[in-house]
């Protein structure tokens, strides 16, 4: 398995108390973690810091999440973007996977469930770049 401690993980959420259990769920591993309270800002870390994962709110608002989710997929192809919505909408789950989204989570956000899931997702990176080493 990859180690966390050498990547980025970007938090674009509107509430502070989930901001704080995203960076208590990836600090212990020793992730970089950036948060972030609205789209602008978090564009904005976003192309200062290149992380390779992006959990989004998509509520802040979605039509405004949906944009900066093409946006960052645009800018790096490779981002790991990961969105999270109050409640579950097959129209909206369907709507972030073709604009680029690699999951689709609901609230309460199971934190073991999303680690697991940039775990591996750091993992796949990691094997990409071991395979393209090789060649």
């Amino acid at each position: 398995m990859s180690k966390l401690s050498e990547f980025k993980l970007l938090a674009i959420e509107d509430d502070p108390r989930n901001r704080g259990l995203i960076i208590e769920t990836f600090s212990p591993d020793g992730m970089e973690i950036l948060t972030a309270g609205d789209p602008d800002s978090g564009f904005e870390l976003f192309l200062q810091a290149r992380p390779r994962n992006v959990v989004l709110d998509l509520n802040v608002p979605e039509a405004a999440a949906m944009d900066l989710l093409e946006r960052m997929v645009r800018t790096d192809p490779s981002v790991n973007v990961i969105l999270v919505a109050d409640r579950y909408s097959a129209d909206s789950a369907v709507e972030a996977i073709q604009k680029g989204a690699c999951d689709y989570l609901t609230r309460p956000i199971d934190f073991q469930r999303l680690r697991i899931r940039i775990s591996s997702l750091l993992a796949e990176a990691e094997i990409r770049q071991k395979t393209l080493s090789l060649e």
